[in-house]
């Protein structure tokens, strides 16, 4: 009698085991469940942003283009103005014809 009563408190005892690491496993089971759901709605969210950000990077692009884009009528001629006055050498052609020595000071302009 004791043989088979020492067989059926083992086998109670591994089933008890088992019975706890099924339930510890579908706990964690579900738990993994949960995060796969709460992530796929972040790579949802995600996606959402991203397709947004590329909407906007297009219409500033856009807008960048036909900011960039000027009327000929409206650009200035420098060129002109480079070449109106022959026997001078313009340093910076966009600033212009107009003298600036007059304001620089006596240390700064003496080239000796």
């Amino acid at each position: 009698k004791t043989n088979k009563s020492a067989i059926l408190t083992d086998a109670i005892c591994t089933l008890d085991k088992l019975r706890t690491e099924a339930k510890k496993l579908k706990e964690k089971k579900s738990k993994l469940q949960d995060e796969i759901k709460s992530l796929k709605a972040e790579k949802n969210k995600l996606r959402q942003e991203k397709l947004q950000l590329k909407e906007n990077k297009e219409r500033i692009e856009q807008q960048i283009q036909t900011m960039a884009v000027a009327p000929l009528g409206l650009l200035p001629r420098q060129t002109a103005i480079c070449h109106a006055i022959p026997t001078k050498v313009m340093a910076f052609p966009g600033y212009g014809g107009f003298p600036m020595w007059q304001w620089i000071s006596p240390a700064a302009l003496d080239t000796s």
